[in-house]
């Protein structure tokens, strides 16, 4: 789980019992502006500190809304969340020429696309569910062709903000996370799994077994599997399967509808691309109407983004959401922005 760093800018020190820790004014109010601001405390935050106005909720609420309202407090934000879902990485995406032509231009157009993504959510005062399940999206002609809707105009410079189809409800079902976790050929189950236990869920799977490599390298599958059978049959079996089959493989095959440029597929090896958990036990969040899979038990991945929801468990440290008034909230950072502020107070 990401975190941060406290860093004092006066004398006075924290009182400590067993394993809780009571920050002085001049310790949160450091803690507020680096990790808002990414700077030390201003003259204003000083005079706040010094005339008492953090030593009540009300207080500490208006100094917090303050620093929001911050033009630097959106920018450090978006640089948190673009590195929270792996934002900077998408700038390597390189695929198959052979295999996917014409797609030199898929790095710079998913990188523009989630950022604008994500710079809507914060500047619309948005929180998780938007970021998992909005469908609010920025396209360009190249991507709309990618994303099979209309392509209107030919300057691939402009982006304009569009509805998304249904199946493409937050950041994680957009062609940058898809891309950026997928090999330059095929989709990864695996990478796929691994990012939202640990970004989402906030659970590291830890490294794989010794040897498993190879011995999974050396199982070769039926003739004409499907991706989602080649990877069970590699991983769901042995030492593997504790964490394959319960944790990484049911979140990873959510995705399995996207190929390897984040293009929506529904036919593999001439059958039906499956979706499906695998994992009975995860915990489902229903739509509206309240169903949750379609006749053949198949999810869309913004169905499976509701049910991260419902599985994360955030607690009041990580779905802190403190409104500036007319100005910008923080959404799923992890990090407990306004300590000493009540869980009721944010």
């Amino acid at each position: 789980r990401p975190s941060t760093t406290s860093v004092s800018t006066s004398a006075g020190s924290s009182t400590s019992t067993n394993t809780r820790t009571t920050l002085t004014d001049w310790e949160l109010a450091s803690r507020w502006s680096y990790t808002l601001l990414n700077a030390p405390p201003d003259a204003a935050l000083i005079q706040e500190v010094e005339r008492g106005a953090l030593g009540s909720v009300a207080g500490r609420r208006a100094v917090v809304e303050r620093l929001l309202l911050d033009e630097r407090a959106g920018a450090t934000l978006l640089r948190f969340h673009r590195a929270l879902y792996g934002v900077d990485g998408f700038r390597n995406i390189i695929k198959s020429q052979e295999r996917f032509p014409d797609t030199l231009w898929l790095a710079s157009d998913a990188e523009q696309e989630s950022t604008r993504f994500l710079e809507y959510v914060i500047e619309s005062e948005g929180g998780v569910r938007a970021l998992l399940t909005d469908r609010t999206g920025f396209v360009n002609p190249r991507l709309a062709r990618l994303y099979a809707m209309p392509a209107e105009g030919t300057d691939d410079s402009v982006f304009r903000q569009v509805e998304m189809p249904a199946s493409r409800g937050g950041i994680l079902t957009r062609v940058g996370f898809n891309a950026n976790k997928s090999d330059q050929v095929e989709r990864n189950v695996i990478q796929r799994g691994i990012f939202i236990l640990r970004n989402v869920l906030c659970e590291d799977p830890g490294p794989p077994a010794s040897g498993n490599f190879a011995a999974a390298a050396g199982r070769m599958p039926p003739e004409n599997a499907t991706h989602r059978e080649t990877i069970a049959f590699k991983t769901e079996w042995g030492a593997c399967a504790s964490c394959h089959q319960e944790r990484i493989n049911p979140l990873g095959v959510a995705f399995e509808g996207f190929d390897a440029i984040g293009r929506e597929i529904t036919m593999e090896n001439g059958r039906v691309v499956d979706t499906a958990r695998a994992n009975r036990n995860i915990v489902v969040m229903s739509n509206s109407d309240g169903n949750t899979e379609n006749s053949s038990g198949s999810r869309t991945s913004i169905e499976v983004s509701r049910i991260m929801i419902a599985i994360a468990r955030f607690n009041a440290s990580s779905m802190s959401i403190i409104t500036a008034g007319s100005g910008t909230t923080i959404t799923t950072t992890t990090m407990r922005i306004a300590n000493g502020i009540t869980a009721d107070d944010s």
